[in-house]
């Protein structure tokens, strides 16, 4: 593993602790098995760029964190990284409205199946 891979995992592991995190917990708002997450932040499994943003935006880590390391995500600056974790996150809220209306909607049609 690279040094600043672990530089971010490591960074990622002290803001999900100082949140009062655990590994579950946070695999849970990311929507994947602890075990996928445990291997993300153990450094078995490469952390993908969408992940890394869900978990800058969850644990509330500042971007400014990151500029102590030797490494820049994908050469970006600071306000191009903002503007696309904004982006994702706006994406992933989507995503989880159209889920819970699925689900909804989803219960709706049961309910109605069983008084026919």
């Amino acid at each position: 593993m690279q040094d600043s891979e672990q530089y971010f995992l490591d960074l990622i592991k002290r803001y999900r602790r100082k949140k009062q995190m655990n590994q579950n917990d946070l695999a849970k708002k990311l929507n994947m098995p602890r075990t996928t997450y445990q291997a993300i932040e153990s450094g078995r499994n490469h952390l993908k760029l969408e992940d890394f943003a869900r978990i800058v935006n969850i644990l509330q880590i500042p971007l400014g964190d990151f500029e102590d390391s030797d490494c820049y995500v994908l050469r970006l600056s600071k306000e191009d990284i903002e503007d696309w974790v904004r982006i994702m996150t706006k994406i992933n809220n989507t995503i989880e409205i159209m889920n819970e209306k699925k689900k909804t909607k989803t219960e709706i049609t049961i309910k109605t199946k069983g008084k026919i």
